[in-house]
């Protein structure tokens, strides 16, 4: 999806940046791809725009957030509480470490930093998230805000599959049972 497509659709997404930092060589935080995209996209999300602070309890995340901070108003663009959700229950984890090392070709023993150094990345309820956020309830409360407009529904999709090729006059699912 390139820039110019997303803009078009401002009129009806919220639009929440969660920024992928970056550590230079120096140990400064940058993240490149900010430069690009909310910028680009202020005005066609104007109102419906934010920049997420995720809090893991990972090192170097107060140095992230004075980052987003800055960046916050330098491009006026409100932040909001947005933690990092991998997985529905925090006893997922381990499952997500593997995914992590087979995503990397490596073997679990050697991914070190490229695996989450908690299980703090589930699904959690407002209570526990208000208690990583207590200090900044304004966050939070956009984010509650956020929630309460979003109104959509599983029941509200539905998939068509496309026409298998060569599966005649037979219904799709009958010609998969037949090849396999």
């Amino acid at each position: 999806v390139t820039v110019e497509q997303l803009c078009s659709l401002g009129w009806e997404l919220v639009f929440l940046w969660v920024a992928p930092y970056l550590r230079t060589e120096n140990g400064e935080l940058h993240d490149e791809s900010f430069q690009l995209l909310p910028p680009a996209c202020a005005d066609a999300f104007r109102g419906r725009i934010y920049l997420g602070v995720a809090r893991h309890g990972r090192e170097g995340e107060q140095q992230i957030e004075r980052l987003i901070a800055s960046e916050s108003v330098r491009y006026g663009i409100p932040q909001v509480a947005a933690p990092e959700v991998i997985y529905h229950d925090s006893a997922r984890r381990r499952l997500q470490d593997v995914l992590t090392c087979i995503r990397n070709g490596i073997p679990i023993d050697s991914a070190g930093t490229r695996l989450r150094p908690n299980a703090l990345h589930g699904l959690s309820d407002l209570r526990t998230i208000a208690q990583f956020y207590a200090d900044r309830p304004d966050l939070l409360a956009r984010t509650v805000e956020i929630a309460r407009r979003c109104t959509f529904s599983l029941d509200e999709i539905s998939y068509r599959y496309p026409r298998l090729p060569g599966s005649g006059r037979k219904s799709d699912s009958a010609f998969l049972r037949e090849k396999t």
